[in-house]
């Protein structure tokens, strides 16, 4: 089970849905301005999240061991899920079923994050915050 879930809610598998599902949202209705928030936001979201993380450098509550050793590789915040949670509000006012099958997946993916032992609550909160916050901003700035 947990080899299921580290698969649909992998960093590779996550960017392949929310591209999939946003193209569509997005195409269907000829907004290219939406596209534009939601690339900018995603890319700001992430650079944002690394940088703290790196400020940070909260250790992984798991952290395997390799056969060269352990990767620095810091937990807080949680950066799939600031990602995810950044495409939530540009694309709140979508009247489409593909939204909430969306919005699902991205709360899948923050309850993943806990459950494979990659992140604590409080990295998956701050990475969601992170997430909306900087995506609101861009709604407006844009």
């Amino acid at each position: 089970m947990k080899e299921i879930i580290a698969t649909i809610t992998s960093s590779w598998m996550m960017c392949i849905v929310l591209f999939i599902l946003l193209s569509i949202m997005v195409w269907k209705q000829k907004r290219i301005t939406i596209l534009k928030q939601l690339l900018f936001s995603i890319i700001t979201t992430g650079i944002i999240a690394l940088i703290i993380k790196f400020i940070v450098q909260r250790p992984r509550p798991f952290e395997p061991e390799y056969f060269f050793g352990t990767i620095p590789d810091y937990s807080f915040p949680s950066l799939q899920t600031a990602v995810a949670f950044a495409t939530i509000p540009l694309l709140w006012k979508q009247k489409t079923y593909r939204k909430w099958l969306l919005i699902a997946y991205i709360f899948i993916i923050a309850w993943s994050r806990v459950y494979l032992q990659k992140h604590y609550w409080s990295d998956v909160i701050a990475g969601a915050v992170i997430g909306i916050g900087i995506a609101v901003i861009m709604r407006k700035k844009i």
